[in-house]
């Protein structure tokens, strides 16, 4: 294990130094001696400093603290590899609990979000004016009717509170142009709308989207069609209804 730290190419340099060390010596290997001169090499990378210190004798002190740094080396590889583990379950959890509380997300009327203020900003119901100053700050798209400030999902615990970063916050929830394509396509039936969501049909094909980061949806979509179905048709009632 002690050679193994030395050995920076798996085993490659440490046969070949066992031969150097042979030749130059006549001697057959010698394990402490070895380490000695290993030690002393790799604490000394250039030719001057090992002229010039004395190559250090102690054997015992070499073997251990060569075996601390490999420990702690394979130690940190072993966190890291743990991390990345830990840190992927973690993204997968959050990804699938995203994907739940926005799954049924609705257009929404400002009269709906006029409602709903004094409740999300705790603001007396009899306030209007400050209320009024907080529905002018929502931005509403026009074909959509969802909001581009403000997360529209009743389940998610940012609803209807401002953020610069809603692209962000829903990137991995939801297909893009999920209601742009029910939209443009009210008269249909939710299963060619579905279709058309699957395809991208209404997304811009300008390179700005990366199609392949949604492939773990459209599989959830396929595997759950029944009640995505059941989602448009609840969306495209919402819609003739405003």
């Amino acid at each position: 294990m002690i050679l193994t730290y030395f050995d920076k190419n798996k085993h490659k340099n440490l046969n070949s130094l066992l031969k150097i060390y042979k030749n130059f010596t006549t001697k057959d290997y010698n394990q402490e001696k070895f380490l000695m001169f290993i030690n002393h090499a790799v604490n000394n990378p250039s030719s001057y400093d090992r002229f010039k210190n004395d190559i250090d004798t102690d054997t015992k002190k070499i073997i251990s603290l060569a075996s601390k740094k490999l420990s702690n080396e394979i130690f940190d590889k072993k966190k890291d590899e743990g991390m990345e583990i830990l840190f992927k379950q973690i993204d997968d959890v959050y990804i699938n609990k995203i994907r739940d509380i926005h799954f049924e997300v609705y257009p929404i009327s400002k009269s709906e979000i006029r409602e709903q203020i004094p409740k999300i900003f705790g603001i007396d119901p009899k306030n209007t004016k400050e209320i009024e100053e907080k529905l002018n700050a929502y931005k509403i798209i026009d074909n959509s009717k969802l909001l581009v400030n403000a997360c529209c999902s009743k389940e998610c615990p940012y609803f209807l509170k401002f953020t610069e970063s809603l692209d962000l916050h829903i990137s991995k929830a939801t297909m893009p142009a999920f209601h742009k394509t029910i939209v443009l396509n009210l008269n249909k039936s939710p299963e060619e709308i579905f279709k058309h969501i699957i395809n991208f049909d209404c997304v811009m094909k300008d390179g700005t989207i990366k199609f392949a980061n949604y492939n773990e949806i459209i599989d959830d979509m396929n595997k759950n069609k029944d009640k995505y179905l059941n989602y448009i048709k609840n969306v495209i009632a919402k819609y003739k209804q405003m």
